[in-house]
């Protein structure tokens, strides 16, 4: 019996290890995300916090209207690319099927206002075949 609780304890003590490890993987995440065609960038932190927003002349000479819209667009494609990373860093660690992949995802997706994917990403890109279309 003293052998099955020290191994259960042992169980704990790595999984903590293991999370305070992916913890300190997530904090250090940041995401960018732009519109505009580049002339507008906004970069978040691991948990959607505005870390910078930088706009170019051409964004400026968009106009308000736009320069607004542009602002909010790169921020929401900020929000998807952390999310995304977020998920996929707890996927990669823990398995997309893992409960604390789970809570993330719907944390984030709820936080953030988008679809967080856990999906890695195929590395070849969007087009795997190399064809569009």
């Amino acid at each position: 019996m003293t052998a099955r609780i020290d191994e259960q304890i042992a169980q704990a003590t790595r999984h903590a290890e293991q999370m305070q490890e992916w913890a300190r993987e997530v904090d250090a995440l940041t995401a960018e995300g732009t519109a505009l065609r580049g002339n507008i960038r906004v970069v978040v932190d691991h948990s959607g916090v505005v870390q910078s927003v930088r706009v170019t002349q051409a964004g400026c000479d968009a106009g308000a209207a736009a320069l607004s819209a542009g602002v909010m667009d790169a921020l929401k494609a900020a929000y998807q690319a952390v999310g995304d990373a977020v998920a996929r860093s707890a996927a990669t660690r823990f398995g997309e099927d893992a409960e604390v992949t789970r809570v993330m995802v719907d944390d984030l997706s709820a936080r953030l206002g988008v679809r967080v994917d856990p999906t890695p990403e195929d590395p070849r890109g969007r087009y795997p075949d190399g064809r569009i279309g």
